[in-house]
């Protein structure tokens, strides 16, 4: 992962979670985590690929105040 390593941008994982920490950490890929809680509940009438949607896009909404031109967010949300 040199290439991304060696090149201008930052990556952080906009979440707490240690496995997806430990998923990223096994790419070699540097990156930073800062994770911004948010609520994610979502109305009732959605279906499963709707609910991580809405729940991305909530997780998305502080990022975009604050991310730099050279910074790549990564948010992910799973359906259990």
């Amino acid at each position: 992962m040199d290439l991304i390593n060696n090149s201008n941008y930052n990556i952080i994982l906009g979440s707490s979670s240690t496995r997806r920490k430990e998923l990223l950490e096994m790419t070699g890929i540097s990156f930073q985590v800062n994770s911004i809680p948010v609520n994610e509940d979502f109305p009732e009438h959605l279906k499963a690929k709707e609910m991580t949607e809405h729940i991305v896009k909530n997780k998305a909404t502080p990022f975009k105040k604050i991310v730099e031109i050279n910074q790549i967010i990564i948010l992910v949300d799973t359906l259990v």
